[in-house]
């Protein structure tokens, strides 16, 4: 660019590189060689870009309008997901996020990867990686763009499927799995005629995957969808439920589905800190790492999923806590299955896993 300022003019940078090059090399500079070799070059760049990584500065802004405007993809790479998956940048945020790469064997399956394939149309690699994610969401909620490569591999596993004799999709929820087949659809119609018949005006529950399905799902008009976790923080606040000061150390895990996946960070923690005090694991929120026993992954084996709990474990463990409290009955079962009472390496001072209801209980004035 500097050398051409001498053609086109140049701007507030390359006119003084430009003057610099005249007052190094002199005036004979063979600026039109330059100008056409660095055409050349530039028109070699645009040609080979549909094919490199570099794609992504032309599709990033068609993807993000399309994401926007809130069109997703059905197929991993028809349609909307061309762009999608032409707007990754491989700029490798995926590869630190995923838990599954506390096993450095398992970064072929990050998400990076299975995009790369996915524009290769590498078939096998592709349904290998597809089947082995955990469907956490970290990925997803990390990327600068907002990649959603989950719903990218829940569309491929659809797309292996697509043989039988319906419309095999999955439901929005990460880790639910649940196909949309005829069976699906008489289940969910049935609760939810069973749900507003009931008279009901709020619905509460304990599953974030439950809790995200039915508040996504279902059409559930005049009831109102809640966690546990914003029931139990609406009754505290309005009095109802009257909760005591303690002074044990308490961490909160959170579920991958009920925050990355609904958004569900504040009030957890707004009610553990008036039972306790509550410390802050090394990484969470949107960071916050998966308990390994998701129902997400199709292939996933024992000792890889071991890994991650020990991983995330010790992510929680990061200021000392005396109790690990998480609002997700998986979570709960995986974490009390991997601490074994032990986690502080103390068998006389145990680290204790509860379940935020639990917790609260524990901590409630009698009335």
């Amino acid at each position: 660019e500097s050398f051409t300022a001498d053609l086109s003019g140049g701007s507030f940078l390359t006119v003084p590189v430009n003057h610099l090059w005249h007052w190094i090399f002199g005036d004979k500079l063979f600026f039109m060689p330059v100008w056409w070799a660095y055409s050349i070059c530039l028109g070699l760049f645009f040609a080979a870009m549909p094919f490199s990584r570099y794609m992504h500065i032309l599709t990033e802004v068609l993807w993000i309008l399309l994401r926007n405007a809130g069109i997703q993809p059905r197929h991993p790479r028809k349609g909307v997901a061309e762009a999608e998956i032409y707007a990754c940048s491989s700029c490798g945020l995926c590869l630190d996020a995923c838990p599954m790469n506390v096993r450095k064997k398992n970064l072929k399956y990050s998400s990076v990867y299975f995009i790369r394939f996915l524009r290769r149309h590498n078939e096998k690699k592709i349904n290998a990686i597809a089947d082995k994610c955990l469907m956490c969401d970290k990925c997803h909620a990390l990327c600068p763009v907002g990649v959603d490569a989950p719903a990218l591999r829940r569309a491929q596993r659809a797309t292996v499927n697509n043989s039988l004799p319906y419309d095999y999709s999955y439901l929005k929820a990460a880790g639910a799995g649940m196909a949309r087949t005829e069976a699906a659809y008489e289940t969910i119609t049935a609760n939810r005629r069973m749900i507003l018949g009931s008279g009901c005006r709020t619905l509460v529950l304990s599953c974030p995957i439950c809790y995200k399905i039915f508040k996504d799902e279902y059409a559930l008009d005049g009831v109102e969808v809640l966690h546990y976790t914003q029931f139990i923080k609406r009754l505290a606040d309005s009095g109802q439920l009257r909760l005591s000061a303690g002074d044990e150390r308490i961490v909160y895990h959170d579920p991958c589905e009920l925050g990355r996946g609904c958004g569900v960070y504040k009030e957890p923690r707004e009610v553990l800190t008036q039972v306790g005090t509550l410390v802050k694991a090394a990484k969470e929120g949107d960071e916050s790492v998966c308990c390994g026993g998701s129902l997400g992954s199709l292939t996933l084996d024992e000792r890889d999923r071991a890994k991650i709990t020990e991983s995330s474990v010790a992510n929680l463990m990061a200021n000392a806590p005396r109790t690990i409290v998480t609002a997700c009955p998986l979570c709960l079962k995986t974490f009390s299955e991997s601490v074994g009472g032990t986690a502080s390496g103390s068998v006389e001072d145990p680290v204790k896993v509860m379940d935020f209801a639990e917790m609260v209980a524990r901590n409630t004035e009698s009335s």
